[in-house]
C-alpha cells in the first residue's frame, strides 16, 4: 500500500461526449430561426389587397418602388435599391412620386414598381399612380395581390340570381 494500490482512477477518456453539445447547437438553431424572422419584419400598412389565385410571384431587380395606394387615396412609397432599402413606407404626394421615379429610372433604367392598391382604391387613383410612373419613365410596373383564403362555407357569399328568372 505504501506505492499505492491501482484502483483504476487512470481510465484514459477515449472520446467525448457529443450529445450535450448538439443540444446546445440546436436550442441556438431554434432561437436563431426565431429572432432572425423578427428582425427581418417590415412595418406594413394594412390593406385589403384584390385576390388573384393566378398571381405568381415575380423575380428581384436591382431598383424596386413598391406604392401602396390606400383607399382614401393616401400613397406610400418604399424603394429598394440592391436588396437594400432606401426609402421606408413615406407618404409621398404624386408630385413627390413623379420625382422619385424619374431618380429610380436614372440610376436604373430596369427599375420596377410593384403597385399595392387597396381593393377599395378607385379605378382612377389606381390609373393616376400608373401614368405618374410612365411620366416618370418607370414603364415596368406589377400588381400585387393576395391568394384567396378557403372558399366560405356559408351560402350567402353566391352571386344572386339574374333577374330574368
Amino acid at each position: 500500500m505504501a506505492g499505492g494500490a491501482d484502483s483504476g482512477d487512470e481510465d484514459i477518456i477515449s472520446g467525448i461526449n457529443i450529445t450535450p453539445l448538439v443540444d446546445v447547437v440546436l436550442v441556438l438553431l431554434i432561437i436563431l430561426m426565431v429572432t432572425a424572422k423578427q428582425l427581418v419584419q417590415q412595418d406594413a400598412i394594412a390593406m385589403d389587397l384584390p385576390q388573384a389565385p393566378t398571381g405568381e410571384s415575380q423575380e428581384t431587380v436591382p431598383t424596386e418602388l413598391r406604392i401602396s395606394l390606400e383607399a382614401n387615396g393616401e400613397l406610400h412609397l418604399n424603394i429598394t435599391q440592391n436588396g437594400e432599402q432606401t426609402l421606408a413606407q413615406t407618404v409621398v404626394t404624386q408630385a413627390q412620386l413623379l420625382e422619385r421615379a424619374r431618380a429610380a429610372h436614372a440610376a436604373d433604367p430596369e427599375a420596377r414598381a410593384i403597385l399595392s392598391a387597396d381593393s377599395a382604391a378607385s379605378h382612377g387613383s389606381v390609373i393616376a399612380v400608373i401614368d405618374i410612373l410612365r411620366q416618370g419613365e418607370v414603364n415596368r410596373f406589377a400588381f400585387s395581390t393576395r391568394q384567396p383564403s378557403e372558399l366560405p362555407s356559408h351560402q350567402g357569399s353566391q352571386a344572386p340570381a339574374p333577374a330574368g328568372e
